[in-house]
Formats: C-alpha cells, structure tokens, sequence
C-alpha cells in the first residue's frame, strides 16, 4: 500500500483561504481598487512569468470558508496594464468573499501553469487552523471557457 501524501500545508493563512506551500514567488500588495484589500501575486515553479492573481475582497478576513463554489469566468480584463480572465469563486455563502482569480488568457500560457498549478496552490479555510480543500477541483467549471480565450 502506498503512503498517503502529506496533508498541504499553508504558506501564507487568512482567516478565509490561504496559499499553500509549493509556490516560486508570491507577492502581496494593498489594492489601489477600493473593492480589494489586497492583491496577491503567486508564481509557480515551472513557468514563473505565468502568474495566478488573487483579488481579495474586505470581507476574507473575518469568519471561515463555508462553500466553494465557483461563480463567473470573464475574459479581456484589464489589470496591471495587461489583459487577463477572471475567475470569481465565492468563498463564504454571505458574498462577502469571492475572490478573483486571474490568469493569462491560453494563448499566453498553454500549458496552463497559471490556471492549473496556480488553483492548486489556492485553499479555502474551513476551520481556524485552515483545514480545507484546494481550489484545483474547481478548474473542472472554467476550463472550456479558458482553453477557448485564445483571442
């Protein structure tokens, strides 16, 4: 029988989602958006010129993740003088957390590092020492819409 893999743990932990270990770089700014508090920033170790950015809104600091759920996908969003897709999960059932996810759209990044390894490395937190699931699951709903922002 094969061991099971450690339990991942958490780089950087919010009281609503945290970064999980694994990542090349991360990066955290205050917002100059008066809907975000912060700006994060995570490069991957296999193509770090491909990063995932997280919006986070006011309301991710205070209570627990009480649900997943993956909300919209938007394409030709302007951030940072560059154009991305969004991805907007809601994190807590009030709306008071729904995080944005932005990636390269797949013509700048086909092997997806952004979009796969980046959901990956995102984890809601459930409990006060952020047990909880990765946002990986979740590609299963963006994918088509993401492979087909090649424009």
């Amino acid at each position: 029988m094969v061991p099971a893999a450690p339990p991942a743990k958490c780089e950087i932990a919010l009281p609503v989602w945290c970064i999980r270990e694994g990542a090349y770089e991360i990066v955290s700014q205050f917002s100059k958006h008066n809907a975000y508090r912060r700006v994060w920033i995570i490069r991957g170790f296999f193509k770090p010129s491909s990063p995932l950015i997280v919006r986070e809104p006011y309301g991710c600091r205070q209570g627990l993740s009480d649900q997943a759920e993956a909300l919209t996908f938007d394409k030709h969003i302007k951030w940072g003088g560059k154009e991305w897709n969004r991805m907007t999960v809601q994190l807590k059932k009030d709306g008071s957390c729904n995080i944005e996810l932005l990636v390269p759209p797949f013509s700048e990044d086909p092997t997806g590092e952004a979009f796969f390894g980046g959901l990956a490395l995102v984890q809601r937190c459930m409990t006060t020492s952020c047990d909880g699931d990765s946002l990986g699951p979740l590609r299963g709903r963006f994918e088509m819409a993401w492979r087909d922002s090649r424009e």
